[in-house]
């Protein structure tokens, strides 16, 4: 260190020193106030935050909805395909049947 910073560090701790203990501190009241407007802002971000988290919920909510009723449809088409195909096969098979035994 060179001698000014000595020069600065001892002034520094020669004002510390010389400072009133009478003097009430002031930091307690600085804090309590500050961690109180701290926790309030906290507790508003956390309110806020939830409220759209919900929204998002429903959002999915009425996606996954509207996605199941849209597979139903399709499940229904892919029966009415099958039953379809089914009853042509056993048409074409019942036909060479009846051609293979006239």
């Amino acid at each position: 260190m060179s001698m000014a910073e000595k020069e600065i560090v001892d002034r520094t701790k020669n004002e510390i020193a010389a400072g009133g203990d009478n003097i009430p501190p002031q930091g307690p009241k600085i804090c309590e106030s500050g961690y109180f407007f701290l926790s309030q802002q906290i507790n508003d971000l956390r309110d806020r935050m939830d409220a759209k988290f919900d929204k998002i919920d429903e959002k999915f909510d009425s996606m996954r909805k509207e996605t199941d009723a849209r597979f139903d449809k399709l499940n229904d088409k892919f029966d009415y395909l099958q039953r379809w195909t089914f009853a042509i096969i056993v048409t074409v098979v019942l036909g060479f049947v009846a051609i293979y035994f006239k």
